[in-house]
């Protein structure tokens, strides 16, 4: 489950910026060694299902080279896959830029929504759940979209 759920990973991130059929250099940084070692015996399995000319396991983070993009598989590892050379940059950080906009205006609407004095008497318990939910997801989104973009700023 983890290993495909890595594969998707792979795909849907490369599917953002390239075809899928597009060989990438890709790099997982495992949180630990024992899910190293996990990758390490589907090594083949994720290279040939993710369409990679290479993939380099590690638990170092200082060993992933700039001009990547980055996505997280769940709370076992990140995945860093090399654009530099394969995409326009400068397109990259303008539309990764808007995204950044769209994000930080949804986070400032779900705010203020949150902020009204009258929010926590008259919105049912199940909304501002929900409301909570979304904004943490936005949290982790810009977050995210931070480091693409300055990873993205320092490939150009």
């Amino acid at each position: 489950n983890l290993i495909m759920s890595t594969v998707n990973v792979i795909r849907s991130s490369k599917d953002d910026y390239v075809s899928t059929k597009t060989k990438v250099n890709v790099y997982i940084y495992c949180y630990s060694i024992p899910i190293l070692n996990l990758y390490n015996e589907y090594y083949d399995i994720i290279k040939i299902l993710s369409n990679a000319s290479n993939i380099t396991l590690t638990t170092h983070a200082d060993t992933i080279p700039n001009g990547c993009i980055i996505s997280t598989n769940g709370n076992s590892c990140d995945v860093y896959i090399v654009l530099k050379g394969l995409i326009d940059i400068s397109k990259e950080i303008t539309k990764t830029e808007i995204k950044l906009g769209k994000v930080e205006q949804n986070i400032s609407n779900i705010n203020k929504l949150m902020d009204n004095l009258e929010y926590s008497t008259k919105v049912p318990q199940s909304i501002q759940q929900s409301n909570t939910d979304k904004i943490h997801s936005c949290l982790d989104e810009y977050k995210k979209l931070k480091l693409i973009l300055e990873n993205l700023k320092i490939a150009q």
